[in-house]
């Protein structure tokens, strides 16, 4: 059964003015980063559960429930730090009284393990990204790309291949190990120039989740795309309707994470739109809680629209409920081709 609850509402907006609308709702069956050059608009989000504010009257919005490649586009260069000379004790030096020094093995970790990344592009505007990094398996590497951050692990091959959603036609990628080593690569990706893209993005426990519903549709249908339901490119580039890519280690306690919607606007074959909204659910980690999340958009022009975002968690009886922000990114209005 849901519940609706009212909840006290202030919205404090600097820069810009955004309508942002909070449900709660209880469903049993629902399961430092580079600094882009985009100036950021901060949006701030109260949420007073015993005030005096206003109550938000929820009786009119809709309960939902939950339930061909191309050519390589860049090598990546290699970030190694020097290498150390071994000090060894020659089996011919005058013996002594004192022990010899230790023999130490040698640094190979820097000189024979070089961090490389390759880049391809990929269908739906994506690229493909091969890190290999042998002498650190199993470690956690950061990637980066125009103000997007996310945290994978690397494999025991210390390999990992991610797809990653451009967001300039000059894509740029930079990987960032914890010792300090990284790489980076480029590719030339063209077909973003036929889509629109919006990210969201959080670091550790949030508890975020960004839905798509295109042209009307209702929750848990074909055009409700959300983790649940992902989609792929070849939707998207047939005209057909968008996809989610999900990047990030969720099992990382301090992993960032990112969910990028993707839309062919420029040949959707059908005029209507796309209604964005960001979820989060209540959970004990995350309860009395402020959590911290950034939205990016991408424009026609090639500028990236960058919103920053703080949502105070009410107490930790609301756990299961969920916070619905409605409008935090632009919805997308589509002109049939």
């Amino acid at each position: 059964m849901i519940i609706i609850r009212k909840i006290a509402l202030a919205t404090a907006v600097v820069s810009t003015a955004v309508a942002v609308g909070f449900l709660m709702q209880r469903d049993a069956d629902r399961s430092a980063p580079l600094q882009s050059a985009t100036p950021v608009e901060e949006t701030v989000l109260s949420l007073d559960t015993g005030g005096d504010g206003a109550d938000l009257d929820l009786q009119d919005i809709i309960l939902t429930s939950a339930s061909d490649p191309g050519p390589l586009a860049g090598k990546g260069r290699a970030v190694a730090a020097p290498t150390v000379a071994p000090r060894m004790t020659h089996p011919s030096a005058e013996r002594s009284d004192t022990a010899p020094a230790p023999i130490e093995a040698p640094d190979v970790s820097r000189a024979d393990c070089p961090v490389t990344m390759e880049a391809v592009t990929r269908p739906g505007a994506m690229v493909r990204l091969d890190l290999h990094a042998p002498c650190q398996p199993l470690d956690r590497v950061t990637f980066h790309h125009e103000g997007m951050t996310f945290t994978e692990v690397l494999d025991a091959n210390g390999a990992i291949r991610v797809d990653v959603p451009a967001l300039q036609v000059d894509a740029v990628f930079i990987a960032a190990l914890p010792n300090g080593e990284g790489a980076i690569t480029a590719a030339e990706v063209p077909a973003l120039k036929f889509l629109d893209r919006a990210v969201l993005q959080w670091s550790g426990i949030g508890g975020f989740e960004m839905h798509a519903l295109e042209y009307g549709a209702d929750f848990n249908t074909d055009g409700h795309i959300w983790s649940g339901h992902t989609a792929s490119p070849g939707a998207a580039e047939r005209g057909r309707g968008g996809f989610l890519t999900l990047l990030g280690d969720d099992a990382l306690l301090t992993s960032n994470l990112a969910q990028v919607y993707t839309y062919p606007s420029a040949t959707a074959r059908a005029a209507g739109e796309v209604d964005l909204s960001i979820e989060v659910e209540v959970t004990r980690t995350n309860c009395t809680d402020v959590l911290k999340a950034t939205s990016l958009q991408t424009s026609p022009t090639g500028k990236i629209v960058k919103q920053a975002m703080q949502v105070p968690m009410p107490g930790c009886d609301a756990v299961g409920d969920f916070l619905v922000l409605n409008n935090p990114a632009n919805d997308l209005k589509l002109a049939s081709n």
